[in-house]
């Protein structure tokens, strides 16, 4: 009688597939360089004024990018308080409200509260009483990843290396 038998030694492609598999498991490494790809987009909007293009900001002196002014919010967008485990990586901007009407715009009624107006030279101030004023400020999103941008590609790369080389 004759008997066939195959015999297969896998020993080496487990290993393998084990060490590939660890590393999906802590993607830690792989999100610091997510991370600064991310902070470089936001960056990026920022200085370019929207990408696409934001409405200009009412009364914007002429040079001026819209959202800079003061910094103030510029640097909180850029400086997030960053999160991360083992298979997630999340920042958090401190942002206010401001930055949220900016985000996702905003129309309705606000209240304006009591304040003294400046005399603009006739060196007269008065008191405003408080009232209410309908207002409608358009979405400038500066947290966003717009379409195309090569930052895409670049996490991808990121992700598939931290994933082949472990």
């Amino acid at each position: 009688m004759i008997s066939i038998g195959i015999e297969t030694d896998i020993r080496g492609a487990q290993n393998r597939l084990e060490h590939v598999s660890s590393g999906l498991v802590d993607f830690r490494p792989c999100w610091k360089e997510v991370e600064s790809i991310i902070i470089r987009t936001i960056r990026l909007n920022f200085m370019a004024g929207g990408r696409p293009a934001w409405e200009p900001v009412k009364n914007q002196r002429p040079g001026k990018r819209p959202l800079i002014g003061s910094g103030t919010l510029f640097e909180k967008a850029v400086h997030p308080r960053i999160k991360s485990d083992r298979g997630r990586l999340v920042l958090l901007a401190d942002v206010g409200v401001a930055g949220m009407v900016h985000q996702f715009g905003f129309e309705g009624t606000i209240t304006v509260p009591e304040h003294a107006r400046d005399g603009k030279g006739r060196r007269k101030s008065s008191m405003v009483h408080s009232h209410s004023k309908e207002v409608s400020i358009p979405e400038r999103p500066f947290f966003m990843i717009p379409h195309g941008d090569s930052c895409v590609s670049e996490i991808e790369r990121c992700i598939v290396r931290h994933i082949v080389e472990g």
